[in-house]
């Protein structure tokens, strides 16, 4: 059996910097906002403000990610 060393997705602080810095987070945290709510899990204060800013993009994921399953 192969173990990978494989971090979970989150909005670390560094991304979290890099985004108030910027505007700029990367298309993966896109997925895991719209993620959180598709399973209706509460957002942090960075992931809401995040989710402000990039509503639109995270209501197309949710689109894209609900019609697969």
């Amino acid at each position: 059996m192969h173990k990978f060393n494989v971090k979970p997705i989150e909005l670390t602080d560094n991304l979290y910097k890099i985004f108030v810095d910027t505007g700029y987070v990367p298309e993966r945290i896109i997925r895991l906002l719209a993620f959180k709510i598709i399973k209706t899990e509460t957002l942090t204060q960075e992931e809401m403000a995040v989710f402000i800013e990039y509503t639109s993009e995270i209501e197309d994921a949710i689109k894209v990610l609900t019609k697969e399953n």
